[in-house]
């Protein structure tokens, strides 16, 4: 059940700001391009492994992309594309455009779009954002084939909400933003439903219980010369079964030359007991 907390690390990025008080955060020193390469393994069998990017185009807006891979015990592939466009992150009024792809073919696929309109004053930041999403969920009625094939189930519309604040000021940095999502159908009927958990499969049934009704995230950041240490708390309520999760990570970011960066993180899910471990490379210019 790691998989909504992986989305929220993969969504992440530094905010910027025209504010003398934020260089430091905001990495003035350094190219607006980079491209980097993650690892990450967890505690039970499975892994993860992706690619990530920003890119300057003219006007001072960011195209930024990412694409990661993951496998569970079962080897179960789980695809996430990220594509995304911002405005000049240094003006006053900012906005983003987004597109994200997950999913497993012909499991469970989703598509989602999001805007978000960004305001920033002094050294606070405030963001609103809508995103509408379609998910595609196959099942298999052919159960006495050893590969089963999978034919259409439904197609479940979802639309979110999301509301932010940062705060940065010398060498402390904080953030706070909520989530909340409505679904078209009615996915807690799933939990009362044995024929129809049986022709969904294990693997479409553990990604439709790791989606979430609404998220809380809270982050504090503490930095010193090149390094970045970072403690989160990412609160959220899975809208199957209704269960609540706490997950708790630490990030450290190192910048090792000029050029240079490294990334780490460590996060454990309080529900299953999981632990997850990453490790990231990225490139400026």
């Amino acid at each position: 059940m790691l998989l909504r907390l992986l989305l929220v690390f993969t969504l992440f990025s530094p905010l910027l700001s025209n504010a003398d008080e934020l260089d430091d955060w905001m990495g003035a020193g350094l190219s607006s391009n980079s491209i980097g390469v993650r690892w990450g393994e967890f505690s039970e069998e499975g892994s993860l492994a992706g690619v990530m990017g920003v890119l300057t185009m003219p006007y001072y807006s960011e195209f930024s992309f990412s694409y990661t891979q993951s496998s569970g015990p079962n080897k179960d592939k789980f695809d996430h594309t990220l594509l995304s466009i911002s405005s000049d992150p240094y003006s006053t009024w900012s906005g983003e455009i987004q597109y994200q792809y997950a999913g497993s073919e012909k499991i469970l696929e989703s598509e989602n779009f999001a805007v978000a309109v960004k305001y920033l004053y002094s050294a606070w930041r405030f963001q609103v954002a809508y995103s509408a999403a379609e998910i595609d969920s196959y099942a298999s009625t052919q159960w006495w084939l050893d590969d089963r094939p999978r034919t259409h189930l439904a197609t479940i519309d979802r639309e979110g909400l999301e509301f932010g604040i940062d705060y940065y000021a010398d060498s402390w940095g904080s953030s706070l933003s909520a989530e909340s999502y409505d679904y078209n159908r009615s996915l807690e009927s799933i939990e009362n439903r044995p024929y129809l958990q049986f022709v969904l499969g294990e693997q479409s049934l553990s990604k439709l219980y790791a989606m979430t009704d609404w998220l809380v995230d809270a982050n504090i950041y503490y930095q010193w010369r090149d390094t970045t240490v970072g403690l989160g708390l990412t609160r959220h309520r899975a809208v199957v079964d209704g269960r609540l999760d706490n997950n708790f990570y630490l990030t450290l970011d190192q910048l090792l030359t000029a050029n240079i960066g490294a990334s780490f993180l460590i996060a454990n899910s309080t529900a299953d007991s999981l632990t997850y471990s990453e490790l990231a490379l990225n490139y400026y210019w």
